[in-house]
């Protein structure tokens, strides 16, 4: 299998000032995280259309996404849309930590964690299992959400991402084993 590689050039120009050349390796970063470097605060983030780093303010409990494309809201807190609008990105952010709960990774609501299997962690705002090699679940397979978010054990030579605590993944090559 080969790897296609290929290279982003562009210079910005925005608020009469140039930007930089980017560079970039296929599937490694969607271009609003590349642009995102340009942006000097960790809570901005690079509005194409505008091109410009715009704020995602954190006083509001907002955060960037982890795509880098859009503002959402920070751990522990779920998005509500302002009322009498149906822009999407008039929201606000209201605390599921007030209420001993976590919210969903797309931040659309709040749920407990499940008793048996994980304990809420105020200081990421979600649940953690409490069992090694076991990976976060909100949706049963058919995409449903469950009553509260549940731990359920990774498949044979598979680990939780220290990075997502919803994914386990496989090792990359085919002779090693997770150990």
């Amino acid at each position: 299998m080969s790897m296609i590689y290929f290279l982003i050039s562009l210079i910005i120009w925005s608020n009469g000032r140039a930007g930089v050349i980017i560079s970039a390796e296929a599937g490694t970063a969607s271009f609003a995280q590349i642009l995102n470097g340009s942006c000097i605060n960790s809570f901005d983030r690079y509005d194409i259309s505008a091109l410009d780093c715009q704020t995602c303010d954190p006083a509001a409990n907002k955060a960037v996404s982890d795509d880098g494309d859009l503002c959402t809201c920070a751990d522990g807190y779920k998005k509500v849309q302002d009322s009498g609008t149906s822009d999407l990105f008039q929201f606000t952010c209201t605390s599921c930590l007030s209420s001993e709960m976590a919210a969903t990774q797309d931040r659309s609501r709040c749920m407990f964690c499940q008793n048996s299997t994980s304990s809420l962690d105020t200081n990421s705002g979600d649940c953690v299992c409490r069992s090694d090699n076991h990976v976060l679940v909100e949706k049963d397979e058919a995409g449903n959400w469950l009553a509260n978010k549940t731990c359920v054990a990774c498949p044979t030579n598979t680990k939780v991402l220290s990075s997502n605590p919803y994914e386990c993944a496989a090792c990359s090559h085919p002779d090693a084993e997770m150990g």
